[in-house]
């Protein structure tokens, strides 16, 4: 009965941890003089290991709302995942509504922002990746931006069949 109990316990176990979503990349880079040059990407480097898996990505950043003017930014992404494979990924969030209200998430006069920027996305390769992440924008350095970071997660696709 023991040993029944005991299998049962590892068994539920192992089956929780490999449901659960997994995070493959959690990096925030700051910027000092809280102001991002148009042309300077930020470079994020991560492994993937499963091309089968789908994985959704994140960008997090903080600005603030003293210094920071545009109402939304723009994101030029370079996804390197090997030598001869390079795709080229472009987003936009909104930073105020059509009234000029702030939609992050407020921390004092900061606003913090966490938004999925892709949703059930495809790897072609496995091995090492980089995402260099370019300011959009129209100004050639955008102030207000604090920090910017770039969460990978390994999403659980089990379907359930009702």
């Amino acid at each position: 009965m023991k040993k029944i109990l005991f299998l049962a316990t590892i068994t539920i176990g192992l089956f929780i941890a490999c449901s659960e979503n997994k995070v493959v990349l959690d990096e925030t880079h700051e910027f000092a003089d809280a102001k991002w040059q148009r042309f300077e990407p930020e470079s994020f480097k991560f492994d993937i290991s499963d091309t089968a898996a789908c994985y959704d990505i994140y960008f997090r950043f903080r600005i603030d709302t003293a210094t920071f003017r545009p109402e939304m930014l723009s994101f030029i992404c370079t996804l390197n995942e090997s030598e001869d494979y390079k795709r080229q990924l472009t987003t936009e969030i909104a930073i105020r509504d059509k009234r000029g209200n702030w939609l992050g998430n407020p921390v004092g006069r900061y606003y913090e922002f966490d938004r999925k920027v892709r949703e059930y996305f495809f790897f072609n390769a496995s091995g090492p990746h980089e995402l260099l992440v370019k300011n959009g924008s129209q100004y050639f350095e955008t102030e207000g931006i604090l920090n910017f970071g770039v969460k990978i997660v390994k999403v659980n696709m089990d379907l359930k069949i009702e």
